[in-house]
């Protein structure tokens, strides 16, 4: 197993932030997720995804984060008052707007 320091993998979160065009997060103002290790979420995410947001949802609520390897933090909403703000608030505030451009000049 292949080990990263805190600063590779700070390194590498902005890295991958700035090849999918995100702006970076401070973690802290992150809500609460898993504890487990990113590469063991990554895992679970890809292979049992369904279950995994459903327990992550049972245990964090209707706001959660999941680290995964390779991509920024993915912060979970599942309330629809919550999402609303997201997609129609500030963009200074809100990066929804970001990812939404870089999906429409994918689907070009």
């Amino acid at each position: 197993m292949i080990e990263e320091t805190r600063g590779e993998a700070v390194h590498n979160c902005r890295r991958a932030c700035s090849l999918l065009g995100m702006s970076q997060i401070a973690s802290t103002a992150l809500p609460p997720g898993p504890r487990l290790p990113a590469w063991v979420q990554t895992i679970l995410f890809m292979r049992y995804w369904p279950r995994f947001v459903s327990a992550c949802g049972r245990r964090y609520g209707k706001c959660f984060t999941i680290r995964a390897l390779v991509v920024p933090p993915m912060v979970y909403l599942a309330d629809p008052a919550e999402i609303k703000k997201v997609f129609a608030g500030d963009p200074n505030s809100f990066t929804a707007g970001e990812a939404n451009a870089n999906a429409g000049r994918a689907a070009r």
